[in-house]
């Protein structure tokens, strides 16, 4: 099963990182008339995958000191992005990166926890299949009962909404970084020495690796129903920065229905 699920996993990476933005389909339109009705939100303690370059400058010991800065920047980036359309948190987001985070859950809870963001993983892989499908596919999608017993063993059984996240990260290290720069500088060198030599300038770009990848669902607290998802990969920047973790947010819900203050 482990096996099966890797494999899933590998395939949903895999297309979610193609291109930065999927097809429009994303949201269930009895959320689209009335967002107002699920403007209390409750976020589930979501999976956090920090990954990087490893040497002198990046080893282990300091990924984790990364994983603490990084959990905590993305957690106030989503709730303050989430405030700025309307919606208020219940109970705040917290992202799972380190074995230390899940010390906080009994093994019933962490056992039914693992299993809802496994589930949102294959949920996320079907939604994605769907909406590369050439006729369209109506958007109506539901969790299952793992999310419901996590609802009550977490409090948040009454909650009108239930925000589901699965973030992945890699981060780039002060030695991959200094190497690009230096293969950049040789590279202009070289391409202003070809340019007056031959007329034509070819300068070669070395970006960052460093990337930002959100998978997010909002669902009906009632009902497990999927009411809007959306997956963004955010490329070529410093996901350690609280800012740009909070434009990555930003640009991920950026079609999340805004709710009337006056309905607030």
């Amino acid at each position: 099963m482990k096996r099966i699920l890797f494999s899933v996993f590998f395939l949903l990476s895999a297309c979610l990182w193609i291109g930065c933005k999927a097809p429009p389909l994303r949201i269930n339109e009895s959320f689209r008339t009335n967002p107002a009705a699920y403007r209390e939100i409750a976020a589930v303690p979501s999976r956090l995958s920090i990954k990087g370059n490893s040497d002198k400058t990046q080893n282990a010991l300091d990924m984790d000191r990364q994983g603490h800065l990084v959990k905590t920047n993305l957690a106030a980036a989503v709730e303050k992005v989430f405030s700025e359309r309307g919606y208020s948190f219940r109970a705040s987001p917290q992202p799972l990166c380190l074995n230390e985070d899940w010390a906080q859950f009994d093994i019933n809870t962490a056992t039914t926890l693992q299993a809802v963001q496994d589930e949102f993983w294959l949920l996320s892989f079907k939604i994605l299949q769907d909406r590369q499908r050439k006729q369209p596919v109506p958007f109506h999608y539901q969790m299952g009962e793992c999310l419901t017993e996590l609802k009550i063993a977490l409090g948040l059984q009454d909650a009108p909404a239930i925000l589901l996240m699965d973030s992945s990260v890699f981060l780039e290290s002060r030695m991959a970084r200094n190497k690009r720069r230096g293969k950049m500088a040789l590279g202009i060198l070289i391409g202003v020495a070809t340019g007056i030599a031959t007329g034509v300038a070819v300068t070669p770009l070395y970006e960052s690796p460093g990337q930002v990848q959100n998978i997010v669902a909002l669902v009906d607290g009632q009902t497990n129903e999927i009411l809007w998802w959306n997956s963004v990969r955010s490329i070529h920047i410093n996901a350690r920065s609280g800012p740009v973790l909070e434009e990555s947010i930003r640009y991920c819900i950026d079609t999340l229905p805004v709710v009337n203050p006056a309905s607030r």
